[in-house]
């Protein structure tokens, strides 16, 4: 279903995530399926399913000793992979624990319509993966 003439087509393109080593980071994101386009210690960008970019920028350290993340960094992520059921989502599960990944299990009940599972990554960010509600290019 293409959106409604009157309608901005607009999507996400960034988002930021403070992490503490970026390259043990993008590891991480890249056996979730992330596409890496580029690394360095201070910068990762790694490529989402639809073109939205994952920026993993490497935290800062003051004179304190006290890490700062970037102004707009989060420290939750939620995935969304394309299929819609439960069965499909196990199998992306399992195919995490295959790549050596430690997700909690997927509640029986869905969530606003979506079935979810949780890992954390190398920085302990919570990090969601679910179920795809999208009504767009079906």
């Amino acid at each position: 279903m293409e959106p409604p003439a009157n309608k901005l087509d607009i999507a996400i393109g960034h988002v930021v995530l403070a992490v503490r080593d970026v390259e043990e980071s993008a590891r991480f994101y890249s056996k979730l399926g992330l596409h890496p386009c580029q690394t360095s210690a201070e910068l990762a960008i790694l490529e989402l399913r639809g073109g939205t970019h994952l920026l993993l920028m490497r935290r800062k350290v003051g004179a304190k000793g006290r890490t700062a993340a970037p102004k707009s960094a989060t420290q939750t992520i939620d995935l969304m992979i394309s299929g819609r059921t439960r069965d499909e989502l196990e199998a992306c599960r399992d195919a995490a624990i295959g790549v050596g990944l430690d997700p909690t299990p997927i509640p029986p009940r869905s969530l606003f319509g979506h079935y979810i599972f949780h890992l954390r990554d190398p920085d302990g960010n919570d990090v969601a993966v679910a179920t795809s509600h999208s009504t767009l290019n079906q």
